[in-house]
């Protein structure tokens, strides 16, 4: 049942942060290895669970714990060859987890130089959040430093699916442009890879630009989950979550499903592209965990939207 009401909202979420998230390694030699530990936090009120580490090449990474309680932390280590780097590095990696704020994406950074007379502006090419429709281009201004020096880009290749770069020459041996185009349908998620340069020089043979992708619904829900007690088991309870468009583009909710017919649902306008949704007469159950609550909009990249319940055996929220 859907009806123009609204409850209060419950439930803690979880936070990533890392005080120090760049690491300035400053000029190393061209054939060294760069170690560093990243100290990552969880500064909200409800576990924060490490899905992914999302690496870049010639990056490796170890991570301590997957799970990090609300005041905890754990390390991340991460270990970067600079074989075949060429100037200016800037090295980014992507701690994915479940915290709703920011696609959930904690990103961490390897910065420092390596003597080249090769230069590249930017290193990074972020497409930030994107949806799966989108064809966006960015570009990225390849310099040859030096009088008499020539380096010809002879291939460029790229790493990340449905992303296509083109090469345009704009003085032989010495200035170039690289364009990355995304070609929809795009995948959801987060994609993190490089285009790889190869040149004619041997000792500057090789140069990356890491791309970034992160491609998720228009349409996301706060928070992630529907928390209950079994402490509440012999009372009906209410919790509520926020469904927001992030371009506050306009949408109806079309239908709710919940894992148990006697849960209520009321739907409440806030604004342009959000709405309250609330559930009343929850009764906690060991059976309720992991149950999920489906929402289904007039928006075709929404999909169904599933928020799950998660059932703690006292009091947490």
């Amino acid at each position: 049942m859907l009806s123009l009401s609204a409850g209060p909202g419950f439930g803690g979420e979880p936070k990533a942060a890392c005080d120090n998230p760049v690491f300035d390694f400053g000029a190393a030699d061209d054939q060294a290895t760069i170690s560093h530990a990243f100290v990552l936090k969880n500064i909200g009120t409800a576990p924060l669970l490490i899905k992914k580490v999302h690496g870049c090449c010639g990056a490796s990474t170890e991570l301590k714990d997957s799970t990090i309680p609300p005041g905890s932390n754990t390390t991340l280590n991460v270990s970067l060859s600079l074989k075949g780097r060429l100037g200016r590095v800037e090295k980014h990696l992507f701690v994915e987890s479940n915290d709703p704020s920011s696609d959930g994406l904690l990103q961490i950074s390897l910065v420092g130089a390596t003597a080249s007379p090769m230069e590249i502006k930017p290193l990074t090419l972020d497409f930030g959040s994107m949806r799966t429709g989108d064809g966006i281009e960015k570009t990225a201004d390849v310099v040859v430093r030096g009088t008499n020096l020539l380096i010809h880009i002879t291939n460029v290749t790229c790493t990340v699916s449905n992303f296509a770069v083109r090469l345009t020459t704009l003085e032989e041996g010495r200035s170039y442009r690289v364009a990355v185009t995304s070609m929809p349908p795009l995948s959801m998620g987060v994609s993190v890879g490089e285009v790889r340069l190869v040149t004619d020089h041997p000792k500057y043979r090789l140069a990356d630009i890491t791309i970034l992708a992160r491609v998720s619904r228009d349409i996301v829900a706060a928070p992630g989950e529907l928390t209950v007690s079994l402490k509440d088991q012999r009372n009906a309870i209410t919790r509520s979550l926020i469904l927001r468009s992030r371009t506050l583009r306009e949408f109806k909710i079309l239908k709710v499903d919940v894992p148990d017919p006697e849960i209520k649902t009321d739907c409440a306008g806030l604004g342009p592209g959000s709405y309250r949704v609330t559930f009343s007469n929850i009764t906690p159950s060991a059976g309720l965990d992991g149950t999920k609550v489906v929402i289904r909009t007039d928006q075709e990249d929404a999909g169904e939207i599933a928020i799950p319940f998660r059932v703690v055996p006292t009091g947490g929220r």
